[in-house]
């Protein structure tokens, strides 16, 4: 009979009946270690440090000159907060009137009207949010940008639809929206976390007809966050250069 041998689960076996039976290779458990070193695992903690194990995790080391370089490698997603670019060199109080001006008719105005049209061509939330960001792309770059569409999306779905018809008709509302925003911002010039409280009361605080409308807004305002409504409003500087 022809001499076999065969690995059982990590156990080394020999035959030498053809394989009726099969019998472990003598020192093959004792010295299997020696022959195949263990293989290296890698982990990354929760405080990003890369680590390496060469004992099956029984230890770990961090991996050399990684904390040392990570920062320089790997950059961390900051936020855009601050003064827009001001390509037309407006002054220092234009250009507050430009952000506001841009976050109500572009961000709120911009939003609510796209959700309008979905409502009236029954289109799903999917299909509103690719509207929304072929009308205000920014808004892929916004952490809550997501729970923000919803929330606009809902509210007029959910809501009078007459109402939010009427409200992205009327000029005056808009134009007190704008005023609201600039009233909250001037101290500062641009829109801030430590200002955006304001800015959203100022908005609540609008006396409407259709007060769903204005709870909408502010609902809206408070998903896209402090951090989004400040990075989508840079695109104001932009916008007044067109």
């Amino acid at each position: 009979m022809p001499f076999e041998l065969r690995a059982s689960g990590c156990e080394l076996q020999s035959s030498t009946d053809g394989g009726e039976t099969w019998a472990e290779v003598s020192g093959w458990a004792d010295f299997l270690t020696n022959c195949i070193p263990d293989q290296t695992s890698i982990r990354l903690t929760s405080d990003c440090h890369l680590q390496e194990s060469f004992d099956l995790g029984a230890t770990w080391e961090t991996v050399g000159d990684w904390d040392e370089n990570f920062g320089e490698c790997v950059q961390a997603h900051v936020p855009i907060i601050g003064l827009p670019p001001n390509p037309t060199e407006e002054t220092p109080q234009q250009l507050t009137c430009s952000i506001a001006a841009y976050v109500a008719s572009q961000i709120i105005l911009g939003a609510m009207g796209a959700a309008v049209t979905a409502v009236q061509d029954d289109l799903t939330l999917l299909g509103f949010g690719a509207s929304v960001l072929s009308l205000i792309p920014e808004f892929i770059l916004v952490r809550a940008g997501y729970d923000a569409i919803a929330a606009i999306y809902g509210a007029v779905s959910e809501g009078s639809l007459s109402d939010y018809e009427d409200a992205i008709a009327d000029g005056t509302l808009w134009l007190n929206v704008t005023c609201a925003i600039y009233g909250a911002i001037l101290a500062d010039g641009y829109i801030t976390p430590g200002n955006f409280a304001a800015v959203v009361s100022a908005v609540g605080g609008i006396s409407y007809s259709h007060s769903d409308v204005i709870s909408a807004i502010t609902t809206y305002m408070d998903a896209v966050g402090a951090t989004g409504i400040a990075q989508l409003s840079q695109g104001a500087g932009i916008d007044t250069a067109a």
